[in-house]
C-alpha cells in the first residue's frame, strides 16, 4: 500500500483524469484534484447544495466519454428536495482553471424525496455505448425498503440513462 495523501477531508468517490491526476469527491460538497504524488492541485467548487447529514453528501463522480473535448463531469449527491432529500445525478463543465464547475445541472432525481439520512447509494459510470449507469440506495428505513421493488420509484435501483438523464432506449421497463 502506498499512501498518496493524508488529511484530505471526507473523500467518497474517485476517478482518474486523462493525465493521471486524481479527481476526488468530498462529502462536504466539493471536489479536489490531486497529483499522483499526493499534492493538492485545486479545490473545485460551484456544485448544487448537498445534504451532508450522516451518509449524505457529494458522492460519486465520472468523466464524460468525450471529456478531453467537452470537460463534462457527472456526479451523484444527496440533494435537499421538497420535504426531504434524495439521490440526484448532475453534470457540469470543469472550468479551464479547474477551480469551479460551470453550468451545473441536475439531470435526474431518484424520487420520491424522503426525510432520511441513510443509504443514498451511489455509483455512476458510463458503459461502452455511452449510457450512464447509476445506483441509488433504498434509504434504509422500513417504510422505504419496499420502494426497491416498486418500478415507479427511483429508490434502490440500478438505472441506465442517457447523458441528459432520460431513460436509455430499450430499457426493460421503459414504459
Amino acid at each position: 500500500i502506498d499512501i498518496l495523501a493524508e488529511s484530505i477531508g471526507r473523500p467518497w468517490g474517485i476517478t482518474h483524469l486523462p493525465d493521471g491526476r486524481l479527481l476526488i469527491t468530498d462529502k462536504s460538497g466539493f471536489m479536489q484534484i490531486f497529483n499522483t504524488d499526493g499534492t493538492l492541485v485545486n479545490k473545485i467548487t460551484g456544485f448544487p447544495e448537498v445534504d451532508t447529514d450522516a451518509q449524505g453528501g457529494l458522492l460519486d463522480v465520472t468523466l464524460d466519454p468525450e471529456f478531453d473535448t467537452n470537460r463534462l463531469l457527472y456526479w451523484t449527491f444527496s440533494e435537499p428536495y421538497q420535504e426531504g432529500n434524495l439521490t440526484s445525478v448532475a453534470k457540469g463543465r470543469l472550468a479551464d482553471d479547474e477551480k469551479a464547475i460551470e453550468n451545473p445541472e441536475v439531470i435526474f432525481r431518484a424520487e420520491p424525496a424522503y426525510p432520511g439520512i441513510l443509504h443514498y447509494g451511489s455509483r455512476i459510470l458510463f458503459d461502452k455505448d455511452g449510457y450512464l449507469f447509476v445506483s441509488t440506495g433504498e434509504r434504509s428505513d422500513k417504510e422505504t425498503r419496499m420502494q426497491a421493488q416498486n418500478l415507479n420509484s427511483g429508490m434502490g435501483k440500478i438505472l441506465r440513462m442517457t447523458s441528459d438523464g432520460s431513460p436509455a432506449p430499450n430499457n426493460p421497463f421503459i414504459s
